[in-house]
């Protein structure tokens, strides 16, 4: 959990900052040419493009990103084959091999797509107890309804596979509730249609709402999107809460607080389009937690790959956000294949960013993160000069805090050879502030 300093805002009011995300609908800005955060070719050494830096579409990080969403895939793969070979009700026997039919004919690569959205990473991460996998494969066809590339499914999902707090289909952006017995679900190329047994239907449009809709007498509520990121507040996957974020989400964020992340989006791709054009191929989805008086926070939660959870407070700030927690899903991403240092997970090293004691590994996580909030800061003082003053204050600020940390880190850090290439890249980072 991170919390920002104040920013002024271009209009001279003073506002606490925080870490945040990004929007696709302003023009890339013209290139930064002071300095550029690009890494040089590792040559010979361990690939890890893209995970210091943004870096294009292609660069190791995607490669990571499609790896562990294919271990979704498979996972989900193997229960649903284990729990159509052991069905016990015609309705279970049903939703398994007309899902399991579904995902057979889609290509590998919109499986892939269908699996990386934040919710399959929450339903189907490897630390879930096996019961609870078994469960969500027979709830998996929500993952491939309206899924780009997914092959044609039809099957009807009977009142059970709704559970007490309904479904949420992250693709179609669509939350079913419970308590309206089964439910048709129709997908193809044409859209995805949920049809109930007295005939009232719900077609899931082809593009998000600005703001939630519920249709059909409540049995069907749309969510909006952000940026292109899907808003899962108020989703059955978060409704019951989430041990790690708090303050709890908001159960609808409102519209003018999703309006700001948009604004903080179309910022980011304004000074850093890179910064926001690798965390929007790996960020999908959203969820807005309250604002604690003047201070923000913004969250990476490992079993949420693919998610952003922030407050958000003003446009600077969630670009802020974005940079910093799109850099913990890169790392996150690379932690899943290498530990990169040696850490017994004792939690006993100083934080200049936290007023608790980390593991050593989080110092690695602060530092990784804050190279790219200082980054971003430079960036938006050089790109709007409305906001120099106050980009400079959080720069030096944090970048003190970056040499701070080095130093204590640097001469305890223990690099497999993955991680040797990682910190060299940091330390020129550090070096270059």
């Amino acid at each position: 959990m991170t919390e920002t300093p104040a920013i002024e805002n271009p209009v001279g009011e003073t506002a606490p900052g925080s870490h945040t995300l990004i929007d696709r609908r302003s023009p890339p800005a013209e290139p930064v040419e002071s300095r550029t955060e690009t890494a040089p070719a590792n040559v010979g050494g361990p690939d890890i493009s893209g995970i210091v830096w943004p870096g294009p579409a292609g660069s190791e990080v995607d490669a990571l990103a499609a790896r562990f969403a294919h271990g979704l895939w498979r996972r989900t793969e193997e229960r649903l084959r284990q729990y159509a070979e052991g069905a016990k009700t015609s309705w279970e026997q049903h939703v398994a091999t007309r899902t399991l039919a579904a995902l057979d004919d889609t290509h590998p690569s919109a499986r892939l797509a269908a699996f990386s959205h934040a919710a399959a990473s929450l339903a189907l991460c490897d630390g879930n107890p096996d019961s609870l996998l078994v469960e969500e494969a027979f709830r998996a066809a929500r993952f491939l309804a309206a899924a780009p590339g997914a092959a044609p499914l039809e099957l009807v999902l009977p009142e059970r596979a709704l559970g007490e707090n309904g479904i949420y289909f992250p693709h179609a952006n669509t939350v079913l509730h419970a308590g309206h017995g089964p439910v048709a679900v129709r997908s193809d190329a044409d859209g995805t249609v949920f049809t109930w047994t007295d005939g009232r239907a719900v077609t899931a449009p082809a593009e998000a709402p600005k703001e939630r809709v519920t249709l059909a007498g409540h049995r069907a509520t749309i969510l909006p999107e952000a940026a292109g990121l899907s808003v899962m507040n108020g989703t059955p996957d978060i409704a019951g809460g989430i041990a790690e974020v708090s303050p709890p989400p908001d159960p609808v964020p409102a519209s003018e607080t999703i309006e700001l992340f948009r604004e903080g989006a179309t910022l980011l791709n304004a000074v850093w389009p890179e910064a926001w054009q690798t965390s929007r191929r790996l960020l999908n989805a959203m969820i807005i937690q309250p604002q604690d008086g003047e201070g923000t926070t913004s969250i990476t939660v490992g079993r949420l790959q693919g998610a952003l959870i922030l407050s958000v407070r003003d446009a600077a700030q969630v670009g802020d956000a974005i940079c910093h927690e799109g850099s913990h899903a890169r790392l996150s991403l690379l932690f899943h294949v290498d530990p990169l240092i040696e850490d017994d997970g004792a939690e006993t090293h100083p934080s200049p960013w936290r007023a608790d004691k980390r593991p050593l590994k989080g110092l690695l996580n602060g530092l990784h993160s804050f190279v790219n909030v200082c980054a971003y800061y430079r960036r938006l003082g050089e790109v709007k000069p409305e906001y120099a003053e106050g980009a400079a204050r959080i720069h030096d600020l944090q970048a003190a805090r970056v040499r701070e940390a080095w130093a204590y880190f640097a001469p305890r850090a223990k690099p497999t050879a993955m991680g040797q290439a990682v910190l060299e890249e940091i330390e020129q980072a550090v070096k270059a502030l």
